[in-house]
């Protein structure tokens, strides 16, 4: 049976993307609508025709009509979408809205297994696509590359980004992070996780004590994301 959802968005402003809506509707979905909320607005933040929003302007609209969404903000399109699961199954869909209600694109995503790790990254080329924005072969590229090829370390990276990061003393916050390093040592070449690691431990150096094992520990992640990063 299919629960309750809530849902988030992002929007466009002169066709620039903000925010995807998404539905969370069992315990393990909301960490996987989140992975899918950032990673979409990481893939079209590289995008040079789009401009992104903050997050904090959409804090107010979790729910409504993407028209009045879309007058209130001052936008010209929204994309919204879903997530739902079925069991084994996850069914995804995503739209991108005009401001005056028309359609100008829809998906749907059925994806098994590892599948999902794409689905960002098709969303992302289909709202670039529908726009029409101008695009070289390596930014299509960075759009369609999947994250890692392990399921299990992607939803370690997921926890992480649902959860947040401590902002407590140095042993909770240190802790916090586990997902990461678990990612990590599912994938060692996951890149993402190794990057937001090293940012993590470079925040921490700058504000706890210990900072020379903490800076040393955020230098070689970050050297190691951008070796991996760079061979694909």
């Amino acid at each position: 049976m299919r629960q309750p959802l809530s849902r988030r968005r992002w929007n466009l402003r002169s066709s620039r993307f903000v925010r995807f809506a998404i539905f969370r509707p069992t315990k393990t979905q909301p960490s996987y609508a989140a992975g899918v909320t950032q990673q979409i607005h990481d893939k079209l933040s590289q995008m040079s025709g789009l401009r992104l929003l903050s997050r904090r302007a959409m804090s107010r609209f979790v729910d409504g009509d993407p028209v009045v969404m879309a007058r209130d903000l001052g936008v010209d399109n929204v994309v919204e979408g879903s997530v739902r699961v079925d069991g084994p199954t996850t069914h995804v869909e995503a739209r991108l809205i005009a401001a005056d209600g028309r359609s100008l694109w829809s998906a749907v995503y059925d994806p098994a297994g590892t599948e999902v790790l794409a689905v960002p990254g098709a969303i992302a080329l289909g709202v670039v696509e529908a726009l029409q924005v101008s695009m070289s072969p390596d930014q299509r590229g960075r759009l369609e590359r999947q994250p890692t090829e392990s399921l299990d370390a992607y939803l370690f990276y997921l926890q992480w980004l649902h959860a947040g990061t401590a902002r407590t003393d140095r042993a909770s916050r240190y802790r916090s992070l586990d997902p990461l390093r678990k990612a990590i040592a599912i994938e060692p070449n996951y890149a993402s996780a190794q990057a937001a690691l090293a940012m993590q431990l470079a925040i921490m150096g700058a504000v706890f004590d210990g900072q020379d094992a903490l800076l040393a520990e955020a230098m070689a992640n970050g050297e190691e994301a951008l070796r991996h990063d760079a061979r694909t």
